[in-house]
């Protein structure tokens, strides 16, 4: 799965993706409030559901980083914000 997810390496998103972390709304500022809104409406809804599909970063096989210094370059951002991401039981 790749995606264009706007979040950065340390946002709710991905803690949710990779680890099934719940969003930290109150102390996590690395979402815009358009995310966290629509982050908290997929939780809540999921969140009594058993996770089913574990996945993981490519990017770990990336060097010594957990992820690449951007993927994402520009004249006002450069960061990584996009994440190619698989199934760890296929």
């Amino acid at each position: 799965m790749a995606g264009d997810l706007n979040a950065l390496p340390s946002s709710n998103t991905l803690k949710y993706l990779l680890k099934g972390l719940p969003p930290d709304f109150q102390n996590d500022k690395t979402d815009s409030l358009q995310t966290y809104d629509k982050m908290k409406r997929i939780y809540e809804t999921i969140a009594h559901l058993p996770r089913k599909i574990e996945l993981g970063s490519a990017y770990k096989y990336y060097g010594d980083q957990s992820h690449p210094e951007f993927t994402n370059y520009s004249s006002d951002f450069k960061g990584t914000i996009d994440y190619i991401l698989y199934s760890k039981s296929t």
